[in-house]
């Protein structure tokens, strides 16, 4: 089971951004059930579970790149295609520097291959500076 951080793929971002109107105007004429919510239990049960399941317990690690605009009727800011809240944001900004600090600590101590930790460390520290300014843009 995935959990833990997403890691971003090239070729599914790019097939999902190409498949054309078209093609889903025709299937959707075609498939009754294409294109419509809740609709992947009835086909595959087990693998809706699963995506559910999945979706539940992972992070987008990308989500500090995406785009970000704060909506104005509520608290939440939009990250990629989906809203989180205050609450959820304050989540993973604490879990980024939690681990930021920590890998960077394991790096001290791990000289040779520490670079490459101390590195990441310092990723996970920019992303939660990130998460720092969408949280101020929610404000």
């Amino acid at each position: 089971m995935k959990m833990g951080l997403k890691t971003p793929s090239l070729k599914k971002s790019f097939k999902a951004r190409t498949t054309g109107r078209a093609k889903r105007a025709i299937k959707r004429a075609v498939i009754p059930a294409y294109g419509k919510k809740r609709t992947g239990f009835i086909k595959n049960p087990k693998k809706a579970m699963y995506n559910k399941v999945c979706q539940k317990t992972t992070v987008d690690g990308l989500a500090s790149v995406r785009k970000v605009s704060p909506n104005k009727n509520s608290s939440k800011a939009k990250i990629g295609g989906k809203f989180y809240s205050k609450k959820s944001i304050l989540r993973y900004r604490l879990f980024f520097l939690i681990c930021g600090w920590f890998i960077i600590i394991c790096g001290c101590f791990l000289l040779p291959i520490g670079v490459l930790f101390i590195g990441l460390g310092i990723f996970f520290l920019v992303c939660a500076n990130a998460y720092k300014k969408i949280i101020i843009q929610c404000d």
